[in-house]
């Protein structure tokens, strides 16, 4: 009979405690002793390790005598040192966090299960524990025995007394820590916003500087373990100076870097933002159901894409899948709103009064049925009535509480703000902030009176004993969604303050580069907007340390996935120049002195941006050589009559003028190998056109790559010696708009040559 696997284990989801304030110090010594222990006891897959001792009234931890004489007879380390070790000292919290949770060597809890893990919070008892070793410790193991039984004694001597040396021996151990530690979440707070990051995301940072983790409040959880763990000099590739990590091996991190990448992808993990950690360790960690978020981040994020695909407007979005329109209600907040704008008030409401075949209605709404008036019948008058008029939040809050009275199985609301924060959101909502204070079941905890226009208004509308006005009392129902978003580069005028804060859940919209097959289109050369995108924002963070102002993957939505000439000017340069250029230069734009935004409309605009691009480091897309031939390529019949004089000499046509600035300039530097010459020539003007002078490799190549005739393709170049080698200089320049020779000759005259060309 043949025995199958049944089923794949359903297991609980690890409690993160990242909320924890133990700490674990002594990090070496905790490894080596659990390590001692797992050889101790045989290599079993779990040991009680410690025995209880009262103490000054206190119940203590000592190792239990038969691995105390088995560690001190292997490894020559006092009994006093031993029962130091924070295995016996340490809370459960902090040692379930560090062994389990970072390196996950092993799994510790009470013997007495199910005691609470917080039962060592207080008052310095400690109590006997079970340890569990998981697969990382059999790898270590795998590692530590490969080595000679002297050599490891010796150095795991040297971690129990917590002085790991550099030997190779003690370096692999470090690597292997660390490795077991990369899948680890930890938490800091920053500007009073929890972030969770993995120690990924720290290499990734070192591109832009030192890591600098700053807290509101005092390190907590996973992440102060592992300062500590940095601290003791036991990662390989950071150091800890203060309160900022350091880059401590830049030769071998970027290929380590590479490899946790590609690991992580592995094995994915979500990261949950926002939970709930019961006191009740034996439950697990629950994801808090949120009626509340702002989506928050850079411009162009997908923060509004984001509500847009909860609620179903999408293209191709299953119709059992969308939000019904009418449970859906928008607005934008802008520094002129206010509660009226936001809740409802009363206005002045436009009144007509008809004929109606010699009678007259009294009063008359001009969106009333006109079935019975006559064609031709004269208004009689026009009259101003006040009304109460619901605005944006009224009418979800209205909505959701008669979506409550049908038999509808999806009965939620949603009240989407965009721009929350370009409003006074204390002055906008007013006591109704109270209300967002929820409930488990996603009620208001706390009501509030409605004033008596309101309550007459709901109270038409529901009902004087619907719970949504009942008693005259406001309270938001569980089926009331209300998501925000808020740009983070915005200048608010109003700033938010912390009450409001509080009440919101918040999610942080990063950048995600993912539209990598859209381009952006200058004079036919395509450029990659994913490669624009990622080394712009490199720029910005590096100039303003601020991932705020960088440009979102929705920043524009182009058509046909093309971001045109005219869209990324208008548009994208327009916010460079004006929004992240103002205070610092970002080195972004073109490096001429006399360079403004002006220029970017310019006759020359086109060559300008495509100058930028190559300032940037961004080519176009392979195969651009066609384009190149049509913008350079033209006979010589048609610029016969263009001549172009250098330093006042005799006027040239524009054919030959590459040749005569060569003779020029190798007369002024004479010293210069060809290498040299045609290295200063394109940095001058970003390898545009790429042709202008070549030598005989790149002369040949471009041959071999070009499309069409070859005998044409080689009448685009003057061939000339130079101290014994050949040297190609380009002869088709374009005419019209294929002209590129008004920005190469600025160039040149802007340079430090001592070159001037102008145009005879």
């Amino acid at each position: 009979m043949i025995n199958l696997p049944t089923k794949i284990n359903n297991r609980d989801d690890l409690d993160c405690r990242l909320g924890i304030k133990s700490s674990l110090s002594d990090i070496a010594s905790v490894v080596a002793l659990s390590y001692a222990l797992y050889c101790a006891n045989n290599k079993s897959s779990e040991i009680i390790y410690a025995e209880e001792i009262e103490s000054n009234d206190k119940t203590k931890l000592i190792l239990k005598e038969e691995y105390m004489r088995y560690i001190i007879d292997n490894y020559n380390v006092d009994e006093d040192t031993l029962n130091k070790n924070p295995l016996l000292t340490s809370q459960l919290e902090a040692l379930q966090v560090g062994l389990g949770l970072i390196f996950h060597l092993a799994k510790l809890s009470y013997v007495d299960y199910p005691t609470t893990d917080t039962k060592e919070r207080t008052g310095g008892e400690r109590y006997r524990k079970i340890m569990k070793f998981a697969l990382n410790m059999k790898y270590l193991d795998l590692y530590l025995t490969a080595w000679s039984p002297e050599l490891l004694r010796d150095e795991l001597k040297h971690w129990l007394q917590n002085s790991p040396t550099s030997t190779s021996l003690s370096n692999g151990i470090k690597e292997i820590l660390t490795c077991f530690s990369e899948a680890t979440q930890f938490k800091i707070r920053n500007q009073g916003q929890e972030i969770i990051f993995q120690q990924f995301g720290i290499y990734d940072s070192f591109s832009t500087g030192n890591v600098v983790a700053k807290d509101d409040q005092e390190d907590v959880g996973p992440f102060r373990i592992f300062k500590s763990f940095v601290r003791e000099n036991l990662h390989p590739f950071i150091a800890l100076s203060g309160n900022e990590f350091i880059n401590k091996d830049s030769d071998n991190l970027p290929n380590y870097k590479k490899m946790v990448d590609t690991t992580l992808n592995l094995y994915p993990k979500k990261t949950v933002l926002y939970v709930e950690v019961p006191t009740d360790s034996t439950k697990n960690v629950i994801e808090k159901e949120s009626r509340q978020i702002i989506y928050y981040g850079a411009p162009g994020t997908g923060k509004s894409h984001k509500i847009k695909e909860i609620l179903g407007e999408y293209e191709g979005c299953p119709e059992e899948k969308k939000v019904p329109k009418e449970n859906i209600f928008r607005t934008t907040f802008h520094p002129d709103s206010d509660y009226s704008t936001f809740v409802g008030a009363y206005k002045p409401t436009m009144k007509k009064q008809y004929r109606y075949e010699g009678k007259v209605k009294a009063s008359y709404y001009v969106d009333d049925d006109l079935a019975n008036a006559k064609k031709g019948d004269p208004v009689v008058e026009k009259a101003i009535e006040y009304n109460f008029v619901p605005q944006a939040f009224l009418n979800a809050y209205i909505q959701a509480y008669k979506m409550n009275e049908t038999d509808k199985t999806d009965k939620n609301v949603y009240l989407i703000i965009e721009e929350i924060n370009r409003g006074n959101c204390a002055q906008i909502f007013g006591d109704l902030f109270q209300l967002l204070d929820r409930d488990e079941s996603g009620k208001s905890e706390y009501t509030i009176k409605a004033d008596a226009d309101l309550r007459s208004y709901l109270e038409d509308q529901l009902g004087a004993d619907n719970p949504g006005i009942k008693g005259g009392e406001l309270c938001l129902p569980s089926n009331l969604y209300i998501y925000a978003t808020m740009n983070t580069s915005d200048q608010s005028l109003f700033p938010i303050d912390s009450a409001f804060k509080r009440r919101w859940d918040w999610e942080y919209e990063p950048i995600k580069y993912k539209n990598t097959d859209w381009k952006i289109d200058i004079c036919g050369l395509k450029y990659s907007w994913i490669d624009f995108q990622k080394e712009v924002n490199k720029r910005i963070l590096k100039d303003t340390g601020s991932e705020d102002k960088m440009l979102g993957d929705y920043f524009v939505n182009p058509p046909a996935k093309v971001i045109s000439y005219n869209l990324f000017r208008n548009k994208i340069l327009f916010y460079l120049w004006n929004d992240v250029c103002k205070d610092g230069d970002a080195d972004i734009f073109p490096p001429t002195e006399d360079f403004s935004f002006s220029r970017l409309y310019a006759e020359d605009s086109k060559l300008l941006i495509i100058s930028m691009m190559d300032k940037l480091g961004l080519k176009p897309d392979d195969g651009d050589d066609e384009y190149e031939e049509s913008m350079f390529d033209s006979d010589d019949t048609n610029t016969a009559s263009i001549k172009y004089s250098i330093n006042g000499g005799e006027a040239v046509q524009k054919t030959y003028l590459a040749t005569e600035l060569f003779k020029v300039y190798t007369s002024l530097y004479p010293d210069l190998s060809v290498n040299d010459i045609i290295s200063n020539w394109r940095n001058l003007q970003g390898k545009k056109p790429k042709h202008l002078i070549e030598d005989e490799d790149g002369y040949f190549t471009y041959l071999e790559k070009s499309k069409g005739d070859r005998t044409k393709n080689e009448k685009r170049f003057e061939p000339r010696e130079y101290k014994g080698e050949k040297v190609y200089l380009w002869k088709g320049w374009g005419d019209g708009p294929n002209d590129n020779i008004s920005p190469f000759m600025e160039l040149v005259n802007n340079s430090d040559w001592g070159i001037k060309i102008e145009r005879i």
